[in-house]
């Protein structure tokens, strides 16, 4: 605990977080409305296949289209999934590298328009045209491809675009993260240096100016999207930050890490608010859309729901058979979708007047 940011000119000051009134810390500082928990529970509303044969896949990421009409999901084998949200049913199948026989696609973006899907991934050799990471953009209207971005020398584990929808950011196993014209297709720039391992997941603020990005090596850094130039590290996991996530309103940012913490930062002063215990390793967090709730997926095979103001567990969320490794609130904070290596993706209702199912366990106070 206590850990703080590197100052530089965009930190405005540092703070030691010790245990004593990390309650009130995450109330007082988090700057989000209060709001009474639900009295009922969520439900599980149904359960989706990555693959229809019987062979074995990970869901390495899931994705709300902005409408909220369509998930996007995506994993091992080769395989992205388009679902139709209302009826549950699979739009269409899409290859993540119709070059090659094995390539994992690690994640999946929509653009804010709606109107493109990107994802990035890994697999195959030199030879079979499926060497190193490569980042691939779908136009969904025409349902072909626009876009083949190459350059990254190894997997690529995080997509995202910025709120404006003109960048594209990808983080690599290489260290580095890129930024490419969406529309265009070209590398802006790269951003690399302070990694010294592998780049894992990537996060913009709401206001497009700042791109978060996590890595192997326990850091988190936030980097000036225009400029290129890196504003400040943030310290406090002792393992690899698997995710990272931005409040709707941008003055926050949580990040998630095998060090078993989802940790949430002040991004104005860049220093640790409060941290919050899970019990496994924790590979994904996203932020409901009015900020009051995380949703986590673990090592433990469980999503769990945290009341970001209280800072505290508030249900846990059982249903995958192994790790789950991929978290998505809809645009409406309706539904949750979670996907694990156990090649499902979950729909959870989460609405106020959602009635508690088998497989959700309230966390007792």
């Amino acid at each position: 605990m206590g850990k703080n940011g590197e100052r530089d000119g965009r930190c405005m000051m540092k703070t030691n977080v010790g245990r004593v009134g990390l309650l009130w810390l995450a109330a007082a500082c988090l700057g989000l409305p209060a709001a009474p928990l639900s009295a009922q529970e969520p439900k599980l509303r149904a359960t989706l296949n990555q693959v229809s044969d019987a062979g074995s896949t990970f869901v390495d990421s899931v994705a709300f289209s902005p409408d909220g009409k369509t998930l996007a999901s995506a994993g091992q084998n080769n395989s992205i999934k388009l679902w139709d949200v209302a009826t549950v049913r699979e739009r269409a199948a899409l290859k993540g590298n119709p070059q090659v026989t094995f390539f994992r696609v690690f994640s999946v973006a929509f653009s804010p328009d709606g109107k493109m899907l990107a994802w990035g991934g890994g697999g195959g050799s030199l030879g079979d045209g499926g060497g190193g990471g490569l980042v691939k953009v779908w136009t969904l209207a025409a349902g072909k491809e626009q876009d083949n971005l190459t350059g990254q020398d190894q997997e690529v584990f995080a997509v995202a675009f910025s709120p404006d929808g003109k960048t594209l950011a990808s983080g690599s196993a290489d260290k580095t993260v890129k930024l490419w014209d969406a529309a265009a297709g070209k590398e802006k720039t790269t951003l690399k240096g302070r990694h010294a391992q592998w780049v894992r997941s990537l996060a913009f603020s709401p206001d497009g100016k700042t791109l978060a990005v996590g890595g192997d090596d326990s850091l988190i850094t936030l980097w000036d999207v225009t400029a290129g130039a890196e504003q400040a590290v943030l310290n406090g996991h002792t393992a690899r930050v698997q995710s990272v996530a931005f409040s709707p309103d941008g003055k926050t940012l949580a990040s998630a890490g095998d060090d078993k913490t989802l940790r949430l930062w002040d991004v104005e002063t860049c220093t640790e608010r409060v941290a919050l215990k899970g019990n496994t390793p924790i590979n994904a967090v996203a932020y409901s859309p009015d900020g009051k709730t995380l949703a986590s997926g673990g090592l433990d095979f469980t999503v769990r729901l945290w009341d970001v103001e209280a800072a505290k567990e508030r249900a846990t969320l059982r249903g995958h058979t192994s790790t789950v490794l991929s978290v998505a609130f809809s645009p409406d904070g309706k539904t949750l979708a979670s996907g694990g290596s156990d090649g499902k993706i979950k729909l959870w209702d989460v609405r106020s007047d959602a009635k508690p199912l088998e497989g959700v366990e309230k966390k007792k106070e």
